[in-house]
């Protein structure tokens, strides 16, 4: 389901998944081998190792082993040896196993480091954690403490030459110490706060990593001598879908209870407009409309619901909170927008929006595009996990193809959100309705593909493919591939555009001409990219009411920046802002920022 192929069907062996290639059978099931990558051999001189497939590596210091160590990673299938889920959890990485060759468990003298790739949220509200196995009869697992989440090597804190070993095609990466073999996953979870105890007395509950949520139980809410426990997990949703139509999702506020409580009063939740500190979004309470969305829950089956009109006060909005009084506990969230438009079909589209994401947890996805070397009119695009992105990549190369790739700027959700397909520059589609019917869906387990047969333009050699979540106007893409078009009587290994390795960073800050050159460029990147300058919402609006053409808005927000920075605004920051996976413009940051 969710397969397009224009222009030929699946030969015999390639519906082949990732789950069953070389295999070994032994008494605890299967388990998938990364078979070429061998192993590592590890002294006591330490070592950095990375295993592509599995998208692993292992930064082994000195004396970590007593003696000359073979040291080898497995990946297993999920439905074999994963660790249990709770509610709004979700294994994000590969699971894999680290052994020593000689069969023998190996416990390290020191600490070694972990770094596991993952295609985990960047949403507040979220938390990674490397989870190891503790016990394979039970499969007791535990949370490992000190992962991180990484998501660019220039969010390394230190410049350690091991750290630059790290390969950039595993980023985003968590990463811990570890102290033995064993077998690690990647879990990305809700963060809760503490276990509250209320009391007939009441109080103020709040989050602590988001103090602007809060939670307050009037005195007396409760029977005399009642009491009950909470929790409060919040998390931010993607709104790139809805910003440009004068609408905006507030978080998600999830109320854990461990027992059924009946208030006697209302109870009042208030949720910032976001959970980002920095951002100002300059909602104007009498222009805006608060919309008040509720979790329902009947026989195990969840779904949100409006409840606006069945509150006993309406909402307010004061520009920073939203405030509404409740009388039982879920989860809640809301959304604003603007006063007097006909809001029927949005409400239906962001109840729906909300329902696809009950069960899942949105993932960052990566997107493949080439061209088939035995027919180079047809693209063949791809999409998948990005901890996946290793096998995809081994698959391609065993057929002698080297892909262009790049992670998506917008988590997705498995089975719910599609990337249609959209062309231009060098090539066209061959039959222009095909273009109404390609799409790639991010799976959860797997990578989806599609393939166009396009024509190429005589007059350039390079070829756009984006994908979008929605096609329309001024819709920010997911991601946006160059790919090299091929040219007649080409050497095959000239046909792709290979991945550039990163190039010196320039010193010094760049000119006027340089950033009108780069608003050029930026396209419809330029508000998001404008927030990683950190600019507010208010500035970002004053760029685009005052200029009509993308390119001057862009140019306006750049000098404003240059401006304002003084001597700080610098290469160097330009590069991390396009290098940001929000912004995802690394080939803007070659062209503008290195040599």
């Amino acid at each position: 389901m969710g397969k397009r192929y224009h222009g030929r069907s699946k030969t015999e062996g390639e519906e082949t998944s990732a789950d069953q290639m070389k295999s070994e059978d032994g008494a605890e099931g299967k388990k998938v081998i990364d078979v070429e990558s061998g192993a590592e051999i590890v002294t006591s001189e330490g070592t950095s190792c990375a295993f592509k497939e599995w998208a692993v590596h292992l930064i082994i210091p000195p004396d970590a082993v007593s003696e000359r160590t073979s040291i080898v990673v497995h990946g297993w299938k999920y439905s074999v040896l994963s660790p249990p889920l709770q509610e709004h959890e979700a294994i994000t990485s590969n699971v894999i196993e680290i052994f020593s060759m000689n069969g023998q468990e190996l416990k390290f003298n020191t600490k070694v480091k972990l770094s596991l790739s993952h295609s985990a949220t960047h949403l507040q509200g979220y938390e990674l954690v490397i989870k190891k196995l503790i016990d394979r009869k039970t499969n007791n697992w535990e949370d490992v403490d000190g992962t991180v989440d990484i998501r660019c090597r220039q969010d390394f804190e230190d410049n350690h030459p091991s750290h630059m070993k790290i390969p950039d095609f595993f980023f985003p990466v968590a990463q811990a110490d570890i102290s033995e073999c064993s077998a690690y996953a990647v879990v990305c979870r809700l963060k809760a706060s503490p276990t509250y105890t209320v009391t007939s007395g009441g109080g103020l509950f709040s989050h602590p990593d988001f103090p602007g949520v809060t939670v307050t139980i009037p005195e007396n809410a409760l029977a005399l001598n009642a009491k009950f426990q909470l929790e409060l997990k919040v998390h931010e949703v993607p709104n790139e879908e809805f910003e440009e139509e004068g609408r905006f999702l507030g978080p998600v506020l999830r109320i854990n209870c461990f027992d059924a409580v009946q208030f006697l009063k209302p109870v009042t939740i208030q949720l910032p407009i976001s959970l980002l500190e920095q951002q100002d979004l300059n909602l104007n309470p009498r222009t805006c409309d608060v919309r008040v969305l509720f979790l329902k829950s009947d026989n195990g089956r969840k779904e949100w619901i409006e409840i606006t009109d069945d509150l006993v006060k309406p909402p307010t909005l004061d520009g920073k909170f939203v405030r509404f009084p409740v009388e039982r506990f879920s989860a809640y969230s809301y959304y604003v927008e603007s006063r007097n438009k006909n809001s029927r079909s949005y409400k239906q589209r962001i109840i729906n929006f909300h329902n696809s994401r009950i069960f899942v947890q949105p993932r960052l996805a990566v997107f493949f595009g080439y061209f088939r070397p035995d027919l180079l009119k047809i693209l063949c695009l791809m999409c998948c996990p990005a901890h996946l992105k290793g096998k995809v990549v081994k698959k391609l190369e065993k057929r002698g193809i080297t892909p262009i790739y790049k992670n998506s700027k917008k988590d997705m959700t498995p089975w719910h959100d599609k990337a249609s397909v959209l062309v231009s520059e060098g090539i066209c589609p061959y039959i222009k309705r095909d273009m109404e019917q390609i799409y790639l869906r991010l799976l959860e387990h797997d990578s989806d593909d599609a393939e166009l047969e396009v024509r190429f333009r005589d007059d350039r050699d390079v070829a756009r493919v984006e994908f979008f979540s929605i096609l329309k106007a001024r819709a920010p893409p997911l991601c946006r591939l160059h790919l090299k078009t091929p040219t007649q009587g080409a050497d095959s290994s000239d046909l792709w555009e290979l991945t550039q390795q990163p190039r010196t960073l320039k010193e010094g800050c760049p000119t006027e001409d340089e950033l009108e050159h780069l608003s050029q460029k930026v396209s419809n990147d330029w508000r998001t990219l404008g927030r990683r300058l950190t600019f507010h919402e208010s500035q970002l609006q004053e760029f685009d009411d005052c200029h009509k053409q993308i390119s001057e808005k862009a140019y306006a927000m750049l000098l404003a920046w240059k401006q304002r920075s003084s001597s700080d605004a610098t290469y160097s920051v330009l590069n991390k802002a396009l290098c940001d996976t929000r912004v995802n413009r690394r080939d803007l940051a070659e062209e503008f920022c290195r040599y």
